[in-house]
Formats: structure tokens, C-alpha cells, sequence
């Protein structure tokens, strides 16, 4: 019984949970414990030699960025006497795509719950491609981030106080039913948000940055992706910390681990080795090329969309291969692992059936089924990029250990 009333104390906080976008700020002056000697990262907690090859080159583009080092070897150097000091994004509330590096003057949106009063951050979605989150620090990716530093973050600050925030939970119901599953598609909810802004855009800016800030948002198709992994965050760091719950609360991977946390075992991390990806490789690429899974962004599928929610965007099949009927399959199993039904996530293909809501780590263990993620895929080398999308599970031994975990501190 005392797991039970755990469950139903977490899933109400989840089913309350109100995350409205309130800002656009530096993550010094926002993301707790964030000093300028400081680059967090996405995924569980792990030392400098044994990160993947994009989590390096991230770590070595922001040090490059915050003026910290010159070059790789500096970096290196500064990572390895201290210097330098590194984190876990989950461990300072925030989350980033891929490799998700996020230093001082990263800017990062600021999300608040507005029902539970607590914050979670997320940096702004650089582009595809060659891009810092895949390692990618060449002179044209830093400037790309200088203006998102520079131009765009102080303009967007303006626009999102002229509105007084942005709500996200209407915005990601209507992407959904409108065809995205807001992890890897998120065209429709990108629209939604851009033109949300435009009016206030205007009163805010001359032409040329009018310009500017315009086409960068829109150029994106996943500008939207960080609004939400913030709003998920916040959503699920509510319900973190119930004495008895098996609710799952977090679930990350840095490219080298994978790290999985549970609501009644707060923020201690249970990791295993990151699984290879199984999907579609652009051409002259193959697994071995890849990197294992990696970044924050499951936080999408924890939090009920991304896989989750696949059997309502059927097209997101088309990047990471298979057919409809299979992404449909992909979501009715997770029906079997969760708690409850969204009343805000509707499937149009399902009769508006609410998403699959609150992963059970008990019936994760119980059926054998695991999460499902859709992701993208980087090259294992630094600077390369994106080199495919696919389907991958999360490891069973994670859920397994986070149980016994739990069981013990009941038995005592």
C-alpha cells in the first residue's frame, strides 16, 4: 500500500504539473551551481577519459567558447588539473540534446511549473548537422553560438517577458495531434511557438534582427525540441523524491553510459554501458561508425511523448525506418508499463486515447518491456555529426537495480 500511495502522489503531481516557458537566460545567472570555470553535459555523471568522442568535442568547443582554453590541447590539460570542472546537466536541473554541453554564458530557456513553484533549464536548439552537440567545434558552429549568445538570447528574453511567459502544455497537445511526437518531430509545435512570438518579435526588434532572429527559429524544425525537454523536466523533478515510488523520473545516456533515476530513490543514478542504436544510417555510414545512445532528450519518453507517443506520428517512421503499424506497436506496449493515460496528450489515431503517462519501474521489471527512445544518431568521432535515427531500448538491469534499490530502503 505504501507504494501505491507513492504512485498516486507522484502521478498527481505529474497530471498537475503546469510548465510555462518564462525566460531566456545565461546559465550563470540561472542553472544552480553553474560557475564560470564550469560545462555540464548531458547523461549520468562520468570522468573525461572515458567520455565518447562527441561529448569531448562538445566539452571542448564550450571551453573554447567561454574563453577558457585555445585548443584541444588546452582543454585537455584544464579538464584534467581541475581547472576546468564538469557536470551532469540532470544534476543542476537542466537537459540538453546530444551531447548537451551547457557552459556559464550558455543561454539556456527557463522553464517554470507553475503549479509546484520549481525550474528546469535547457539550452537553445543550435541546427542539424555539424553542430556543437555532436562535438562539431569548428569556427562557423561558434559563431553560430555567438549569435544565439549575443543577439538572439537577449531579444528572446524580451519577447518572452513582453508575453509573460509562454504555456507548454497547450502547444505540445496541439503538435501532437497536429503529427509531431516532440523528440525527433516537432515541425508543427515549431510553428505553433514561432508564430506565438512574432507580434512581440516585432515590438521588439529593427529589421535586420527582426530578420535574423526569424529565420533562425524557423530554419530549426527542432527549435521547439528544448521548450519541451525543459517543460518535462520540470514536470517530472516534481514528482522526484517520494519515499516508496517506482514512478521513473529521469533516464539520460552521455554516448559511453546510460543513467536512470526513480522517484523513491530521489537522484541517486543507476548506470550501465549505452546500447548501440538500431535504424537508418545515411548513406556511406553504418553502425560502426556510430556513437552509442546518447543525450538527455529521453527525458521526452519519460515524460510520455517521443516513442511514447510514435502511433501518432506515424511519418516519424520514415527517419528511423519501419511502418506505421510498427510505431503503433511501439506505443501500445507502453501502455502495459505505465501508470495512467494523459488527459492533456490525445492520439488522433488511437480515438484520442490519452498517451501512455508515468513509466512504472515494478511493471518495466514485470513484463520484461522496456522504454523505447527514437534518437538521432552521431558519428563516433568528434566534429562528424549526425549520421542516422533509430530506435533504441533502454537496458533492463537499470530498472532491476533501481527496484532492489527501493526494496531495500523499505525493508528498513
Amino acid at each position: 500500500m505504501k507504494i501505491e500511495d507513492a504512485n498516486k502522489l507522484a502521478l498527481e503531481r505529474l497530471e498537475l504539473s503546469e510548465p510555462i516557458l518564462i525566460d531566456l537566460k545565461q546559465a550563470i545567472d540561472v542553472v544552480p551551481d553553474m560557475k564560470s570555470n564550469r560545462i555540464h553535459h548531458a547523461g549520468p555523471p562520468i570522468d573525461w577519459e572515458e567520455m565518447s568522442g562527441p561529448m569531448r568535442g562538445s566539452i571542448i568547443g564550450t571551453a573554447i567558447l567561454e574563453g577558457l582554453v585555445k585548443s584541444e590541447e588546452e582543454a585537455d590539460e584544464a579538464i584534467k588539473n581541475g581547472d576546468i570542472e564538469l557536470g551532469s546537466n540532470h544534476d543542476h536541473g537542466t537537459v540538453g540534446p546530444m551531447a548537451g554541453p551547457v557552459g556559464a554564458t550558455t543561454p539556456v530557456f527557463v522553464v517554470k511549473n507553475n503549479h509546484h513553484g520549481n525550474l528546469a533549464y535547457s539550452p537553445v536548439h543550435e541546427g542539424l548537422g555539424k553542430v556543437l552537440s555532436m562535438g562539431n567545434y569548428s569556427e562557423n558552429v561558434l559563431d553560430n553560438l555567438r549569435f544565439v549568445r549575443d543577439v538572439l538570447q537577449p531579444i528572446i528574453s524580451k519577447v518572452l517577458n513582453r508575453m509573460g511567459g509562454i504555456p507548454l502544455n497547450p502547444l505540445m497537445s496541439e503538435a501532437i495531434v497536429r503529427g509531431d511526437e516532440l523528440h525527433n518531430r516537432c515541425k508543427a509545435g515549431t510553428c505553433m511557438f514561432v508564430e506565438q512570438m512574432v507580434p512581440h518579435l516585432l515590438h521588439v526588434t529593427n529589421k535586420e534582427e527582426f530578420v535574423e532572429v526569424f529565420e533562425f527559429l524557423t530554419t530549426n524544425p527542432q527549435t521547439f525540441l528544448q521548450p519541451v525537454m525543459a517543460a518535462c523536466k520540470a514536470t517530472l523533478d516534481s514528482a522526484s523524491g517520494i519515499e516508496g515510488s517506482t514512478l521513473l523520473t529521469c533516464y539520460s545516456r552521455n554516448g559511453s553510459t546510460v543513467g536512470l533515476r526513480m522517484s523513491g530513490t530521489g537522484n541517486k543514478w543507476f548506470i550501465a554501458k549505452a546500447p548501440m542504436i538500431k535504424g537508418l544510417y545515411m548513406p556511406g555510414y553504418s553502425e560502426e561508425d556510430a556513437c552509442p545512445d546518447l543525450g538527455d532528450s529521453a527525458i521526452t519518453e519519460v515524460a510520455g511523448l517521443g516513442a511514447m507517443v510514435m502511433a501518432g506520428s506515424p511519418a516519424m517512421t520514415l527517419l528511423v525506418g519501419g511502418s506505421a503499424s510498427q510505431a503503433a506497436s511501439y506505443t501500445m506496449d507502453m501502455y502495459d508499463i505505465t501508470m495512467t493515460e494523459s488527459k492533456i496528450i490525445r492520439l488522433p489515431s488511437l480515438d484520442f486515447r490519452g498517451a501512455p503517462l508515468g513509466v512504472d519501474v515494478r511493471k518495466v521489471v514485470e513484463t520484461g518491456i522496456s522504454t523505447k527512445h527514437n534518437t538521432a544518431i552521431a558519428h563516433r568521432e568528434p566534429g562528424i555529426g549526425m549520421i542516422g535515427a533509430g530506435i533504441v531500448e533502454a537496458p533492463m538491469e537499470v530498472f532491476t537495480e533501481a527496484l532492489l534499490e527501493l526494496s531495500k530502503k523499505l525493508e528498513k
